[in-house]
């Protein structure tokens, strides 16, 4: 249990600028935060201060409220809930970035985009060995994608192989470049770790 979360959002763009993040606490289980920090990080972004993007929820999921119970002893508590972008490659940020807890790739195409070479390396290398998640369009996006991650070192994490996101979007995308197929944003979702570089010398 933490009483903070900070979540690396990675290669992000107009679309997770976008995001309905004031709709996260409904989802977080009571009690477990206080404040969740969202950090944006894509070369497409444009730099924006750190903002309160929504008050919390109360626990029965009422709208309005910015605060939610805690115990039974009726003591109140804020989810404080704060979005920041940060323009450029999520390697190049070194030790500029906030410590983070999560990563996060939504549909990343990291099949398609070299600069991902540098990015995989810096996250399943990191002696920090944080989880990541990543997400894709359709099933065979994401094979391909869990095979490129299992080359750079990476572990499934328990009950996190290729399955479908029960979050994913529910309105249908024509790519026109996948034989007129119809794709969804964050269909499937990986979970995994990396393999730090001294462990990897030790194998």
């Amino acid at each position: 249990r933490k009483k903070s979360l900070c979540v690396h959002v990675v290669g992000a763009a107009g679309k997770e600028m976008n995001c309905p993040w004031r709709l996260v606490p409904r989802f977080i289980p009571k009690e477990c935060l206080k404040d969740l920090r969202i950090i944006l990080i894509g070369p497409e972004l444009t730099p924006s201060e750190r903002k309160a993007v929504a008050p919390s929820l109360s626990h029965d999921g009422n709208h309005g409220s910015s605060e939610r119970r805690r115990g039974e002893g009726g003591v109140r508590t804020r989810l404080k809930v704060t979005v920041e972008a940060i323009q450029g490659l999520y390697h190049e940020q070194g030790m500029d970035l906030p410590r983070g807890h999560l990563i996060v790739a939504m549909n990343s195409g990291m099949h398609h985009y070299g600069s991902w070479t540098y990015t995989l390396t810096c996250i399943l290398r990191s002696p920090l060995h944080l989880p990541c998640f990543v997400t894709a369009w359709n099933l065979t996006e994401a094979i391909v994608v869990r095979q490129i991650l299992f080359d750079y070192g990476a572990k499934i994490i328990d009950g996190f192989d290729v399955q479908r996101n029960c979050f994913s979007s529910l309105l249908p995308k024509v790519a026109m470049d996948n034989h007129v197929t119809a794709n969804f944003d964050n269909r499937y979702i990986i979970g995994v770790r990396g393999t730090p570089v001294k462990k990897m010398i030790e194998l």
